[in-house]
């Protein structure tokens, strides 16, 4: 049919939750990893028809992974582990037509976003460039770029889409 196997995947999400008693957050990250069963399936398929298969994996990593935020360690931990899983992926899979990547998006208008501090967001905002949130929207558009032709020669990159924001 023309299509060119692709797997898109948010790695984790963090949920806040607040003890009764205590006024201190706990985060936890909740990791999700199909992209290996995905690779396994594409590989699978070399295997059986010894031809590439074409396929493209985008893992959601984070700029936590790339800069780190106070307070958020484990998160910023499992975010630089997609990181580095896209760039042994792609090195792996690269013979059989796989190319693994991840984009770090920055602070990005969603719902988790809408529960940071006014008084937080607008200290944020004056450290990013472009002075405004990303939008969803902007984050997928890399991602279908990155499953497009254009991107035929990227290969175990992570892309920011941050609006010029460096941690």
């Amino acid at each position: 049919d023309g299509a060119v196997p692709s797997r898109v995947q948010p790695t984790s999400f963090v949920r806040r939750r607040r003890r009764s008693s205590s006024r201190c957050s706990r985060l936890r990250v909740r990791p999700a990893a199909p992209s290996r069963f995905a690779a396994a399936y594409w590989r699978s398929r070399f295997k059986a028809t010894n031809e590439p298969v074409n396929a493209k994996i985008v893992n959601t990593a984070s700029e936590s992974g790339l800069y780190g935020n106070a307070g958020q360690a484990n998160y910023a931990a499992a975010k630089a582990g997609v990181q580095a899983m896209m760039r042994v992926l792609a090195r792996e899979a690269a013979r059989r037509g796989i190319r693994a990547n991840a984009i770090a998006p920055g602070v990005i208008d969603t719902a988790m976003a809408a529960t940071i501090p006014e008084q937080v967001r607008a200290e944020m905002l004056k450290h990013i460039p472009l002075a405004r949130l990303g939008a969803p929207e902007e984050v997928a558009h890399v991602a279908l770029f990155l499953c497009s032709p254009l991107a035929s020669y990227i290969s175990g990159q992570t892309l920011e889409v941050n609006g010029g924001w460096r941690g």
